[in-house]
């Protein structure tokens, strides 16, 4: 199961391209990318200490649908125009699967229904440094 759908990637498309059985790349193209590009978000989130992944929290898969959509329309791109043909902005903006997977791994970037499990046994990984619970649990 991936994070998004076709529909997902295709509102974040240019309207003029279509995704189907005929086209450049095909829907079963972009429907494998989907679930690669899922299964490299599960990864990263085992990776960081995740004990449920896939994720189920209802904000975790908005926020993975996102940018799981962005990192396959963008991929979309380059197969449908080229890679020279892909505008700088298009990049920009789809780049966001790249920097969250960074964020993941240099305590950037975090799930909002989950924590790592290092962070539920007390300890609050940031970056490389591990703060125990006795430096920022409230009173």
């Amino acid at each position: 199961m991936g994070y998004c759908e076709i529909a997902d990637v295709t509102a974040r498309l240019p309207d003029w391209l279509t995704i189907d059985d005929s086209s450049d790349p095909t829907t079963a193209e972009v429907e494998k990318w989907i679930a690669e590009t899922s299964a490299k978000a599960n990864g990263a989130l085992k990776r960081a200490g995740y004990e449920t992944v896939p994720v189920t929290g209802e904000n975790d898969l908005l926020m993975l649908r996102g940018v799981v959509a962005d990192k396959v329309a963008l991929q979309t791109l380059y197969v449908a125009l080229g890679a020279d043909k892909v505008p700088d902005s298009a990049k920009e903006t789809l780049s966001g699967f790249r920097d969250f997977i960074a964020g993941l791994s240099n305590g950037q970037a975090w799930l909002i229904d989950q924590v790592p499990a290092s962070s539920a046994a007390g300890n609050l990984e940031v970056g490389s440094i591990t703060l125990t619970s006795a430096y920022y649990e409230d009173d």
